[in-house]
């Protein structure tokens, strides 16, 4: 199975907000009753995008099947923490496999080439933040090399 991972264009950004979409509905129904799932293809979507491809710290990219956009995941890097000894960070932003292509270690080349970029741009750790009941993504980031470093705990007032 040949997947290409290129970085994203602007002409990518349409069908990046198409699976954010897919992605935070898949959030709501299982995850997270809150989830503004048309904020994914909002003027603002669509800025946060742009700003993925364009800025110097900031990276969309785009896996393909035989020319078929099947993914993308996109990051930035980000530091220092006032309260952390590393300097830079790479922090995976959001990332989409469409259904059929999973298990197929799209996800793990995309983390990759993040990594890679990344690193490049001197950041020492990864960070990712996914809901605690998503156990397969937990499963999946923990696989990638991902630790539990961190607990967010919510409350209804």
């Amino acid at each position: 199975m040949e997947i290409k991972i290129r970085k994203a264009t602007l002409d990518d950004v349409k069908d990046m907000q198409e699976f954010m979409f897919h992605l935070m509905h898949d959030e709501l129904v299982n995850y997270m009753p809150t989830n503004k799932v048309k904020w994914a293809k909002s003027k603002k979507s669509h800025e946060y995008f742009v700003n993925r491809i364009k800025k110097i710290n900031e990276l969309a990219i785009i896996a393909e099947f035989k020319g078929e956009k099947i993914g993308y995941l996109s990051g930035y890097v980000h530091g220092p923490l006032p309260y952390r000894t590393e300097k830079k960070f790479g922090i995976l932003g959001d990332m989409f496999v469409v259904q059929e292509h999973r298990s197929k270690k799209i996800g793990t080349k995309l983390i990759t080439e993040f990594k890679k970029w990344a690193k490049k741009r001197g950041a020492k750790v990864l960070r990712i933040e996914s809901y605690s009941a998503n156990k397969k993504a937990l499963k999946f980031y923990r696989r990638q090399g991902f630790e539990d470093s961190s607990t967010i705990l919510e409350r209804k007032i």
